[in-house]
């Protein structure tokens, strides 16, 4: 199953989850979710 594939995220999301190092759906429930959402708005930050 590609990250787009789950409910809620989208290509735009799947995105930003590909560009913060997470490219899989295991990556992102080893992650989780409140971790991948802090290391995106990390990156935003950052510019």
């Amino acid at each position: 199953m590609e990250l787009d594939e789950l409910p809620n995220i989208g290509k735009t999301l799947a995105a930003k989850l590909e560009n913060v190092g997470i490219f899989s759906v295991d990556n992102l429930l080893k992650t989780g979710s409140r971790k991948a959402f802090l290391k995106i708005k990390t990156q935003l930050n950052d510019g």
